[in-house]
């Protein structure tokens, strides 16, 4: 008698495997790293760490010439130096799911938040950037916002040895009108032209201040006003001008770029933070590099508590880099209510 053989009883494995969610994450990290604006790069001096901390030298006065009469011995002129002491952050990111949920998974869920898990991380940076701009405290971010190499926040509102009379913190005009905000820059400007080293040297110089040097970092609820400083070829009468007057951001051999400015509702104050980048070598602030993204896998092949115990699988990641301001001269902040 025939056998009755019925349908093959198979078992699909779909879903999503683990390594595979990792490689979603370094591949989506470095297209992201190759995307990150300009601008915030910009901000940065960037180093390797080779340990916990680093200390690295600060030159507070520069190289002055001076009149070398026949007859006279050379006048040997030390540079002042500090030390600025940077140590480095552990930072983290990662999440466990039921085995079953990643076998399941269907419509790449996990996928997708090992996509925007690399995508916050290359934004990490611009956060930390904000926070030691700002100086505002997080839970998630840095404990506390280091001091520069004199022991002083990146902003002040006393000289000390920044030169000038007021620091690098002025009172703005406001937001009221483009012209308002136009007077503020350029008082900012005139800020930057009045720093000095510690000797007493001018620390910027004109073709230093130009704006193709200077970047902004500005709240995005102030985004309408700074459109219409940014687009206007004219400004009307008003604060900051009495006529209407040609846009001096836009109308010279050196004028604004739209590049040059960074809007985020990160900033929640009206104020405007100017930096100048003319030198590669002097920089705002500092990202120093001790160890890149890497991953940890936790399943049960491969002997995890977690895995076995309770049937869980997990991933995570962790990074160690470290933030610190570095030169109070490279920033003016235009104070406003």
């Amino acid at each position: 008698m025939p056998s009755i053989v019925g349908p093959k009883m198979a078992t699909t494995v779909s879903g999503v495997k683990l390594k595979g969610v990792n490689a979603e994450f370094f591949r989506t990290l470095m297209g992201r790293i190759e995307k990150e604006p300009q601008i915030i790069r910009d901000m940065y001096a960037f180093t390797k760490s080779e340990g916990a901390e680093e200390n690295h030298a600060q030159y507070t006065s520069m190289p002055a010439w001076e009149i070398w009469e026949y007859g006279d011995p050379r006048s040997w002129r030390a540079l002042g130096e500090v030390t600025l002491n940077v140590a480095n952050n552990r930072w983290q990111w990662g999440m466990k799911w039921d085995r079953e949920d990643r076998l399941d998974d269907r419509i790449g869920d996990l996928m997708k938040i090992a996509n925007k898990a690399a995508a916050k991380y290359v934004t990490l940076r611009r956060e930390v950037l904000i926070q030691m701009m700002t100086g505002n405290s997080s839970t998630r971010l840095l404990q506390a916002v280091p001091n520069c190499y004199d022991g002083e926040s990146f902003f002040r509102s006393t000289a000390n040895s920044l030169g000038g009379t007021t620091g690098n913190t002025i009172t703005g005009k406001g937001f009221a009108t483009p012209g308002a905000v136009i007077d503020s820059i350029f008082e900012g400007i005139e800020t930057f032209l009045s720093f000095t080293d510690t000797a007493g040297e001018q620390y910027w110089y004109d073709e230093d201040c130009g704006m193709e040097n200077i970047r902004f970092f500005v709240g995005a609820r102030n985004l309408k006003v700074w459109n219409e400083v940014l687009k206007s070829t004219v400004i009307p009468a008003g604060i900051g001008n009495t006529s209407i007057v040609d846009n001096p951001l836009l109308n010279n051999k050196q004028a604004a770029q739209v590049g040059n400015f960074y809007f985020t509702p990160a900033i929640t104050d009206n104020h405007i933070r100017m930096f100048n980048v003319s030198d590669p070598m002097v920089k705002p602030f500092m990202h120093q590099d001790r160890e890149a993204p890497q991953s940890f896998e936790q399943k049960a092949e491969n002997g995890s508590d977690i895995g076995i115990e309770y049937g869980k699988e997990a991933l995570a990641f962790l990074a160690r880099f470290g933030s610190s301001p570095i030169e109070p001269r490279t920033g003016v902040l235009i104070s406003n209510t």
